[in-house]
């Protein structure tokens, strides 16, 4: 259900500004102003409360499990710029981003792809920027920690903000027959996570792909040199 909201929202928006646009000319107004200047507030309202939110968990050291119906989609982790995934069906999987080495490693077991440079790629899985997606709907309610937000033609969508520093705790998705997605946000490490979590543990070998089809395995911190192999890059 959350990727069929995430194509609904940007329809939702467009269809506010367009509503906007009408509202602003004689021959088309069949909307009362006031009513859709409210809408429009009440949606500002709504984006600069729930990205002031986001902005705060964007910059919490912490590690957050997203659980969705009860099952597990994967642990984030950040500190300092530095980022990591691990993957919620395999242990062994999982990637890291290391700010100040400026390197990106994706880990599969005992082996891992290494590539330079800053990298932006994992944001996609940072809970904050899947949220950040619901920021310009309209909130039809605010009660202390809890809000709700109307999706027209999808539903409702309800936020607690119960979490560390009144950060994200669970959300859900009910649509317009009433079925209803719970998602569960549940920290650990918040203002206390090792910098190892954002280091390559040193039994596992790094990889880096050839134009040739081959990879070249270099041995990790410890070793004494590098090595080639006909391994195919994965």
């Amino acid at each position: 259900m959350l990727k069929k909201l995430l194509v609904t929202i940007p329809v939702i928006v467009v269809g506010l500004l367009a509503l906007l646009l009408l509202a602003g000319c004689g021959e088309e107004k069949k909307v009362e102003q006031p009513q859709l200047q409210d809408l429009a507030n009440m949606s500002t309202s709504t984006e600069d409360g729930l990205n002031q939110r986001l902005d705060d968990l964007k910059k919490m050291e912490m590690t957050v499990e997203m659980v969705e119906d009860g099952k597990s989609s994967g642990k984030w982790t950040q500190k300092d710029n530095n980022w990591r995934r691990d993957d919620a069906n395999d242990k062994t999987s999982y990637m890291i981003y290391n700010d100040q080495q400026k390197k990106t490693w994706v880990v599969n077991g005992d082996t891992a792809i290494e590539s330079s440079g800053t990298d932006n790629s994992g944001t996609s899985f940072n809970p904050a920027t899947m949220l950040s997606a619901f920021a310009y709907l309209p909130s039809t309610n605010r009660s202390g920690d809890t809000w709700e937000f109307n999706m027209p033609g999808s539903g409702k969508l309800t936020i607690e903000f119960k979490g560390p520093e009144g950060l994200p705790s669970l959300m859900t998705e009910e649509d317009t027959s009433g079925k209803k997605t719970v998602t569960e946000f549940k920290y650990t490490n918040v203002g206390n996570v090792p910098a190892s979590m954002f280091e390559l543990p040193s039994s596992v070998k790094v990889m880096s792909g050839n134009s040739n089809g081959t990879s070249t395995i270099m041995v990790p911190p410890g070793g004494t040199g590098t090595s080639s192999s006909s391994m195919m890059n994965p």
